[in-house]
C-alpha cells in the first residue's frame, strides 16, 4: 500500500495514539454518561408504548418526543431498538420514508411488535414498576416521570393480568 493510499486516520496507527473505538449501540457512545443512558431508556419506553398502541413504529415516532439535554448526541437514539430485537419483542417490517424534515424523506426502519405480553413485562421492568410486586423496594431516579405509571401501560396491562 503506497503512501498516497493511507487511511484518513493514519495518526491512529502511530505508536502511542489513542485507539479508535466503535460506539456501543446499546448506550450511545463509548463510556456514555448517565444523561445519554437516561435518554435512551426514556426513548425505549416511549417506543414500546407506541408499538403497544399502534402495532408499528419508527424512530421518527420517538425522536421529537424525547427531551435531550444539551450535549447528548441525538444519534444515541439509534440504540433504542437493539435490546428489543434481541429480546424477541420486535422485528423489522420494512422501511418507510421519514416524516422529519431534516431527514429529507430518507428511508427509516419500520418496526412491528412480535410479543405483546413480553413487551408489557419489559416495559414494566424498564420503568421499575415490577419491583413492588417482587417484595423489593421500588427503584428511584432523579426523574420521577420515568417511574410514574403511564395510563397506557396500566390499561394495556389490565387485560394480561390473571
Amino acid at each position: 500500500m503506497g503512501e498516497d493510499r493511507l487511511p484518513a486516520r493514519a495518526d491512529a496507527y502511530d505508536e502511542g495514539a489513542a485507539p479508535m473505538t466503535r460506539p456501543n449501540r446499546d448506550t450511545c457512545e463509548p463510556g456514555a454518561d448517565d444523561q445519554a443512558e437516561a435518554v435512551v431508556r426514556r426513548a425505549r419506553g416511549l417506543f414500546l408504548l407506541d408499538l403497544l398502541a399502534n402495532g408499528t413504529a419508527t424512530a421518527d415516532d420517538v425522536f421529537d418526543a424525547v427531551d435531550r439535554p444539551p450535549g447528548v448526541d441525538p444519534r444515541c437514539l439509534g440504540a433504542v431498538p437493539g435490546p428489543l430485537v434481541r429480546a424477541g419483542l420486535i422485528r423489522a417490517a420494512g422501511r418507510v420514508s421519514s416524516v422529519r424534515p431534516g431527514r429529507h424523506r430518507a428511508l427509516v426502519r419500520l418496526w412491528t411488535l412480535t410479543d405483546r405480553a413480553a413487551a408489557l413485562r419489559f416495559l414494566i421492568d424498564l420503568l421499575g414498576l415490577g419491583d413492588a410486586d417482587r417484595g423489593q423496594a421500588a427503584s428511584t431516579t432523579s426523574n420521577d416521570s420515568i417511574n410514574a405509571p403511564a395510563p397506557a401501560v396500566a390499561a394495556a396491562g389490565a387485560d394480561t393480568e390473571a
